[in-house]
């Protein structure tokens, strides 16, 4: 039989990431951790809500409770809940589902 050529280790193709990656490196318990990710567009809530309404608006985009709400900006779960409903009547949604459907897709449009 005749020699085998020694033949060079195979090299994982180069590929090039898509425009924005972006990669954050750590180590977590031990482990190197890696984590890729987009940047996403600057939310835009519609001028027509009150700063505190805005205020509301993230947080409930956050999936924040009327309750968590009421705490971080130390006011009664039900002046948050009339913020929720004012927010809803003036976007012309009627869930939380429903706003941030909205918000997203006007994100989009630009």
């Amino acid at each position: 039989m005749g020699r085998r050529r020694k033949e060079p280790p195979r090299r994982a193709p180069e590929i090039a990431p898509p425009p924005g990656l972006r990669a954050v490196r750590f180590a977590l318990g031990g482990r190197d951790v890696a984590v890729l990710s987009f940047p996403t567009d600057q939310l835009r809530i519609p001028e027509t809500l009150s700063p505190a309404e805005r205020d509301v608006t993230l947080a409930l985009l956050h999936g924040a409770t009327n309750a968590e709400i009421a705490e971080r900006r130390g006011v009664a779960v039900r002046t948050v809940a009339n913020q929720v409903a004012s927010i809803f009547r003036k976007l012309g949604v009627s869930s939380r589902t429903e706003l941030a459907a909205k918000l997203g897709s006007a994100r989009k449009k630009r």
